[in-house]
Order: structure tokens, then sequence, then C-alpha cells
């Protein structure tokens, strides 16, 4: 803020769980319009199965999962977190130097070392934009933190002259997570689907 006073941004997290079969199950939970959790009992959910070829999104109020075909490349390592982000970005991404963007925006780039993270080891990297004389609002530094042998991204810092987001696993494992996961609980009806539609659940008044 103007006064130099900085605020903190919470974002609600997803918990993911992928396995050794490249089946991957995404739970959001659902927040009030003010950014609150409703409830456990509501959360949109994903199965993404490369082995059955096909994408299951769950309705947890009417109990029907819609089945839609699809197509995957995926490899072969198992992990679940719980987080917002993780994605592996190109290593280019990370590589140490100076650089300037067109509009005069300079870039660089350091690496943080490694540490202990959920009992791995994690690499850092730094990188800090530093904006044209005309624009010395706009400077940024963030830090990144990701598994060193995985690549998944575990904690993400963006400090700004107004604000510091972070995004941050909660929890984090390599171990293969429970078959049953990757399953449509029972008492749920299959329902095929070939075009659009959609999943309505309630928010609380």
């Amino acid at each position: 803020m103007e006064d130099g006073t900085q605020t903190t941004t919470l974002f609600t997290g997803a918990t993911t769980y992928r396995d050794s079969r490249g089946r991957v199950r995404t739970e959001q939970p659902l927040s009030d319009p003010g950014g609150v959790k409703t409830s456990d009992d509501l959360a949109f959910i994903e199965i993404r199965d490369p082995v059955a070829g096909c994408v299951y999104f769950l309705d947890t109020v009417n109990r029907i999962a819609h089945r839609v075909k699809a197509h995957f490349n995926v490899g072969t390592w198992a992990v679940s977190h719980t987080g917002l982000v993780a994605a592996v970005s190109s290593s280019d991404r990370y590589r140490e130097g100076t650089s300037t963007s067109p509009n005069g925006t300079t870039y660089i780039s350091e690496s943080l070392g490694t540490k202990d993270m959920f009992g791995l080891t994690a690499t850092g990297h730094r990188t800090t934009s530093v904006p044209p004389a005309s624009e010395p609002g706009n400077r940024a530094l963030e830090e990144t933190w990701r598994d060193a042998d995985m690549g998944i991204e575990l904690v993400r810092s963006t400090t700004r002259p107004d604000r510091v987001d972070t995004i941050t696993m909660k929890d984090y494992s390599r171990a293969e997570p429970d078959r049953s996961l990757f399953l449509i609980p029972k008492g749920y009806r299959i329902v095929n689907e070939s075009g659009s539609f959609k999943i309505t659940l309630p928010l609380p008044n």
C-alpha cells in the first residue's frame, strides 16, 4: 500500500492425488463469495483416469459421476499433496542470470540452494523483476521451492510493493495413494457425457 503496509493473501487449497498408473484425483473445496470454506462434504471432485481413458466429474450432492472420454499423455510417478499448484515448469525459467524483456523489465534469477521440506530435498530459486524507471511500482520478487527429484512446486512466494502472495503445500508425500481414491464411490450413478453439462452445488445462505 502507499503507506508501506503489506498484506498477505491466503488461498483455499485443493488436494491432489496421483498414483503410479497416472491417475489423478483433485478435490477443490467450495467457498462462499467471501472465500470461506463451506463444508467438508461440498467439493468439486475430478478423477482423471488414463487407464480407463476418461475423466469423471463427481456431483457429490446428487451422487452422480459424469464420465467424459479423453486421451492422456502421462508419466509414471506417484504423489499426493495439498495445495494449489503442482505444475512442472520449464527448467529454462530457472536458469541463473540476468535478462531484459522488450518492455524494459530486467529479470535477475539466482539459486537459493537446497533445504529439507516434507522430509525431502527441495531446491530454491529467486527471480527479481526490476521494471524500467517509468514504472517503479511494479517491482516484484518471486521465490519458489521445488521437490528436487520430481520438479513439483512446493512453495511459491511473490512479494510486491503492496502485498505478499504465498502459495504453499499443506501436506506432500510421494507414497502411493489408496487405490479407492480413483474409483467411483458406491451409490453413485454414472452418466456418459458427450457434450456440455452442468453440476450445481448449493452454497450456504
